[in-house]
């Protein structure tokens, strides 16, 4: 049996690093816990984002908090 992953996409603080799924977070672009903005892609090269837990851009290494 064959079963599909699905990639999941974020929405990831950088301040506190609070995340939501992004189809959850669509209308929610501030953070619940510290109100800062919401990112879902690396500001450099715009890749989005697939492990909440990360702490740079697998792509180009650049800092997400």
């Amino acid at each position: 049996m064959q079963m599909e992953i699905q990639k999941q996409s974020y929405r990831i603080c950088s301040q506190c690093n609070f995340f939501k799924p992004k189809e959850i977070s669509l209308k929610n672009e501030y953070c619940e816990k510290c109100g800062h903005e919401l990112a879902n892609a690396c500001k450099k090269c715009h890749l989005e984002f697939n492990n909440p837990f990360a702490k740079h851009c697998k792509k180009c290494g650049e800092k997400i908090t």
